[in-house]
């Protein structure tokens, strides 16, 4: 499916949806309905589509493969939704507007929070908001997309093209960048106590996930050893990126009590440590539900075999929905020809 095909779908899809419902209002999920969408048929990645767990489900809690309309149940009831993806996967972009586009049809208004967009970049968006409503590219333009160093603005416009549609809260979630470079180098005296605080930085991970996460970044830097000082610094910024993004879908619910689902890779939303722990900390007693798009392993046939992926003996998510791998590029492979 192209992708221009899949925003044609998703488009008609919310098109039908708001027009049921009329502009849809900020209603708590203990009382919505579940809503159906059907799934995209087609997937735009290539590699290993025969894999036999492509397109199934995986139940972490309940150890079993279940339907669609038990996800968009799931996503329907919870007041935070955290859709987990790899960024360069255009497949995960399109599930993550079905998704919305599922929560919308249950008679939600939820906020939407973005890895993508840098907390201090809010005004542009909101600007853009207001002097171009209806225009979903506005957005790019406003936060200078093409210079961000995020995968190509078509792949995740879909997502963006359901939530203004039908005219949900736009938030830029993620943590300046300016603020989680000083607390690489700087470590925690780049921030005041209150604002340590504030983003869980006053106390320490539990050991397990300290080393858990100080593995998984050590990994994405392709197995260099850093300097302990560094490390710990990266541990810090990741941690405040977590915080940021937990607290952004906190504001951008608000009073009304519409809910919030952010858009962000696996490894902010899966529920050990992460954006997860983060709402557990600041919004207690609030339901979340992380569901994960993942990448087949080619060698893996049993869906816990993926947790080995993010350093766990099964995925650490509530939901996991598979796909094809989009490519066999090797981002370290530049770094150990060196």
């Amino acid at each position: 499916m192209r992708l221009r095909d899949v925003h044609l779908f998703l488009g008609a899809a919310v098109v039908v949806l708001v027009a049921g419902c009329g502009h849809a209002k900020p209603r708590a999920p203990a009382t919505a309905n579940t809503g159906y969408v059907p799934r995209p048929a087609n997937w735009i990645s290539a590699l290993d589509r025969d894999h036999p767990l492509v397109g199934k489900v995986w139940s972490v809690r309940a150890q079993a493969y279940v339907d669609d309309r038990s996800v968009l149940a799931a996503a329907a009831g919870a007041h935070f939704v955290l859709l987990g993806e790899k960024h360069d996967n255009p497949d995960h972009h399109i599930l993550q507007a079905w998704i919305l586009a599922a929560i919308v049809a249950s008679g939600r208004a939820p906020a939407v929070a973005f890895e993508q967009i840098e907390a201090d970049q809010q005004g542009a968006v909101n600007d853009a908001r207001r002097e171009a409503p209806r225009d979903v590219d506005a957005i790019a333009r406003a936060t200078k997309w093409s210079e961000s160093g995020w995968p190509p603005w078509d792949t995740y416009r879909p997502i963006f093209e359901v939530a203004i549609s039908a005219s949900l809260p736009i938030v830029a979630a993620n943590l300046a960048h300016g603020v989680a470079r000083n607390l690489v180098h700087e470590g925690p005296s780049a921030l005041g106590a209150a604002e340590q605080a504030a983003l869980g930085l006053d106390s320490p991970l539990p050991p397990e996930l300290d080393a858990s996460l100080r593995e998984e970044l050590r990994a994405s830097h392709c197995g260099m050893d850093m300097p302990p000082a560094f490390a710990s610094g990266m541990v810090m910024a990741e941690r405040a990126r977590d915080a940021s993004l937990a607290a952004r879908m906190r504001e951008g619910d608000g009073d009304a009590r519409r809910g919030a689902v952010l858009i962000a890779g696996t490894g902010h939303t899966r529920i050990d440590r992460g954006v997860p722990r983060e709402l557990a900390r600041i919004a207690p007693g609030e339901t979340a539900v992380s569901i994960a798009f993942v990448e087949v392993s080619h060698a893996d046939l049993e869906p816990r075999a993926h947790g080995a992926a993010w350093n766990a003996n099964e995925p650490p998510f509530d939901f996991v929905l598979f796909t094809p791998r989009a490519n066999d590029d090797d981002p370290c492979a530049k770094m150990r020809a060196r």
